[in-house]
């Protein structure tokens, strides 16, 4: 019995994991549609720190770098 309540217990992690993976990527791609060739650096980096995680933000004179996890 306690094998399959440690079965449950790690496929139901695996699939929370999963869900919060999704929800970032949607973060992601929703933070990258919203930026244009084009557009303003300025208006990209006040973007870019609206979002995502300020410890996997990067943000330079060549590139914008930010991270996103689950939550």
């Amino acid at each position: 019995m306690r094998w399959v309540i440690f079965i449950i217990l790690v496929v139901a992690l695996i699939v929370w994991g999963g869900l919060l993976e999704d929800g970032a990527e949607s973060q992601a791609i929703e933070f990258c549609d919203s930026a244009a060739v084009g557009d303003s650096y300025l208006e990209t980096v006040a973007k870019a720190n609206a979002v995502g995680e300020d410890q996997l933000r990067i943000i330079s004179k060549e590139s914008i770098t930010v991270g996103f996890t689950g939550k």
